[in-house]
């Protein structure tokens, strides 16, 4: 999967909301791909109040142009580990939708 997405409803409404064809997010779940083909990022700046992944992910990054990449990202990238809860809503979901 390229990104997931989360929604925040109240985020649509702030003051320096995107317009409102555009979807505001509360936060992106970036994964590993886009970081080592160094594509599909740069468009995401400002869509989302945060950026996260996981420790895994920065674990997969390890080629040098990957990593220089992943240094130049147009926004911060916070890491979180995923609770047990969360994990298991994403696995059941995943199961159901393949």
């Amino acid at each position: 999967s390229f990104l997931s997405m989360t929604t925040d409803p109240s985020a649509a409404t702030t003051a320096d909301a995107p317009p409102e064809d555009l979807q505001a997010y509360y936060a992106l779940i970036v994964d590993s791909g886009p970081i080592i083909r160094q594509t599909g990022l740069t468009s995401l700046r400002g869509k989302a109040q945060s950026y996260v992944t996981v420790p895994s992910v920065l674990e997969e990054i390890r080629d040098a142009k990957a990593r220089e990449h992943l240094e130049r990202l147009p926004f911060d990238l916070a890491t979180r580990e995923p609770t047990a809860e969360g994990m298991k809503a994403v696995t059941e979901f995943s199961r159901q939708t393949g």
